[in-house]
């Protein structure tokens, strides 16, 4: 509304300056005085009808809107008090099993490793699963839980040390679902964001049996 009054004064002052015009320049200045003067007392005027509409209309709303906002206030704290009673921390339990489904154990022939690799992760109540391979070639030998309180890695199923630390691995892996495949990150931090992992080669050393010229299976 405003913007329409806005333009009918300054076409009518358009009008009549160019119908005063031949009376002088004096006229013109007097005119167009009159008529920002009629204009400046018009957008006064309609602030004050802005300000008195927006006053009655808070006051009109102002108690049903306090009663919603404390119901929805009492709402998000009940919500809240649940999550923090039931805690659900993020795992990537789901990402390594579509890992073991399509990368590490793809196709029939590996079926029964893959079973055995799934009751052991089945039965673990970790949050976080890390996959250790052999190689950059993604080979598997191992499924380990990561314990943040010591930063360690602990061995559930298959070869390797039983305990792995960052110090002892040479490449960390993060598993792409969309890919289906493991890519390699730039960190030697262990981390959330880590689902697989290679140690160094001396860690893969297989320790002799006493007494004999055999070596035992890797099972540090």
């Amino acid at each position: 509304m405003a913007g329409v009054s806005v333009v009918i004064v300054v076409l009518f002052s358009l009008v009549t300056m160019n119908k005063y015009y031949a009376g002088g320049t004096g006229s013109t200045v007097v005119y167009f005085a009159i008529i920002v003067g009629l204009f400046a007392l018009q957008c006064w005027f309609f602030d004050i009808i802005r300000t008195a509409y927006c006053y009655i209309k808070h006051k009109r709303w102002l108690p049903t809107e306090v009663t919603v906002y404390i119901q929805q206030s009492e709402q998000v704290y009940t919500a809240t008090s649940k999550l923090l009673s039931m805690p659900s921390p993020n795992s990537n339990r789901n990402i390594i099993i579509n890992a073991l489904q399509y990368s590490v154990f793809a196709g029939a022939v590996h079926s029964d490793q893959k079973e055995n690799v799934h009751a052991e992760l089945a039965k673990s109540g970790s949050t976080h699963f890390l996959i250790l391979f052999r190689d950059h070639l993604c080979q598997y030998r191992g499924l380990y839980t990561w314990d943040q309180m010591s930063d360690t890695v602990h061995r559930i199923h298959g070869i390797g040390p039983r305990a792995c630390n960052a110090d002892m691995m040479n490449v960390v892996f993060k598993y792409d679902c969309d890919g289906k495949a493991f890519t390699e990150i730039p960190t030697r931090h262990l981390s959330a964001a880590i689902d697989g992992f290679c140690i160094k080669d001396q860690y893969w050393q297989t320790a002799k049996i006493p007494h004999s010229g055999r070596t035992s299976q890797l099972d540090l």
